[in-house]
């Protein structure tokens, strides 16, 4: 892997390091701070995920699912979930502030769409119990994982939303990403295993807005 997240391959060099990541000078960068958002009138988030299972890779930049299970619909958009991963600390941050991590379900359509969830130390997660056997070293690792992505879900919905890009090289533009206010969480032992795999963090700073819109829904602000 060309790059990384500190020294001279890290986040300030990822353009320099090739050609194909010169989008990552660009204009539309993420992850940012989401403060300021316009509360407006959002279309509905419906998640349309089902049971099915999946294959945990150490991709050396994170841990990452690749998963097809079903969809996700916004207003008449409709998009299919591929995969998801996390990064610690998380990457979007609310007043300069950040959560202890950030999970990315990421799914395919005209244009890539990203559910983001903040995480927070809480209350155990179920769904990480679920996935913690097959992460490596574990006792499955290398197995597939039957999972349903509606159990990460918290009950609330209210998003913010804007228009960006991957986090990672080769930072492509033209995401539309979802940031869901309301955080999951995790128990302080379910984090430590999470960080464990990248004890340094794996999470990309906040980027210049450069003037792009940011929205949250009506009650989410």
């Amino acid at each position: 892997m060309k790059w990384s997240y500190e020294g001279a391959t890290g986040p300030d060099h990822w353009a320099d390091l090739d050609p194909c990541y010169a989008a990552c000078r660009g204009t539309w960068q993420s992850p940012i701070d989401l403060t300021g958002a316009t509360v407006r009138d959002l279309d509905r988030l419906e998640p349309g995920y089902q049971t099915a299972p999946g294959e945990v890779v150490n991709t050396g930049a994170n841990i990452r699912v690749n998963i097809l299970g079903g969809t996700l619909g916004i207003g008449e958009d409709r998009y299919a979930l591929v995969q998801f991963h996390y990064h610690t600390p998380s990457e979007h941050v609310v007043d300069g502030v950040a959560c202890e991590a950030e999970i990315h379900l990421v799914h395919g359509g005209e244009r890539t769409a990203v559910l983001g969830l903040f995480v927070e130390v809480g209350d155990e997660n179920a769904f990480i119990n679920t996935l913690t056997p097959h992460l490596p070293g574990h006792e499955r690792a290398g197995e597939p994982v039957t999972l349903d992505l509606t159990d990460l879900l918290p009950d609330n919905l209210d998003y913010f939303t804007y228009d960006g890009s991957l986090t990672t090289p080769p930072c492509d533009e033209g995401l539309r990403w979802i940031m869901l206010k309301t955080p999951v969480t995790v128990s302080d032992e379910q984090l430590a295993l999470l960080k464990s795999f990248f004890p340094d963090g794996n999470a990309r700073p906040p980027q210049p807005l450069n003037g792009r819109a940011i929205y949250v829904s009506k009650g989410g602000a």
